[in-house]
């Protein structure tokens, strides 16, 4: 198994969590959507985003450990995995999430910028999300050729990381965290006109 030599991941460090402010925005302000089902979707898809910073951040530092200076880098790699597994699922549980809030008759507007670089990301991150889910049954059938990876490794540049035959943009799934975050940031604070 190669290890990264180098990292090209762009830090989410700074972003903060969005699910206690809309919390707080819920409860003690009366703020948020008034529908009920909408309500539930915002908490559902804050959450998500919320989960999705984090694994991706615990990504990320697995991965500055499994840099050459480091000691246990296989060790360090193979946690990476787990935690790059985890935030690739729970962004596209985000992205899936979001969809009924879009579609809701009373829903703020979604930056249509956002809207698109997110929909022009969800073909190569479900097909990723997919490989993950399914490798069992993958490999079982014989899918696998001989050199495709089994679990989602980082390639030696540090860039992209790949499962079968998918790979995804380590620096195109940051982007598009940071997009999930902004819109759950304007939802978590967002109060219904009345």
């Amino acid at each position: 198994m190669p290890l990264p030599e180098s990292l090209y991941m762009p830090s989410l460090e700074s972003l903060p969590q969005n699910k206690n402010t809309l919390i707080l925005n819920i409860a003690v302000c009366d703020g948020g959507p008034q529908d009920d089902i909408l309500r539930r979707h915002f908490v559902n898809f804050v959450r998500l985003v919320d989960l999705s910073v984090s694994e991706y951040e615990k990504t990320r530092q697995f991965l500055q450990e499994s840099l050459p200076d480091h000691e246990n880098r296989f060790n360090a790699v193979l946690s990476a995995v787990d935690h790059l597994e985890l935030s690739v699922i729970t962004v596209r549980r985000a992205l899936n999430a979001m969809q009924p809030i879009v579609r809701h008759r009373q829903s703020p507007p979604i930056n249509r910028t956002i809207k698109r670089a997110l929909e022009s990301f969800e073909g190569p991150l479900r097909d990723v999300r997919d490989s993950v889910v399914h490798i069992e049954e993958r490999i079982s059938s014989g899918d696998m050729q001989e050199g495709d990876s089994h679990a989602l490794m980082v390639d030696t540049l540090g860039r992209t990381a790949s499962v079968g035959k998918d790979t995804i943009s380590l620096e195109r799934l940051g982007i598009a965290i940071r997009m999930l975050h902004e819109v759950a940031s304007e939802f978590s604070v967002y109060r219904e006109l009345k």
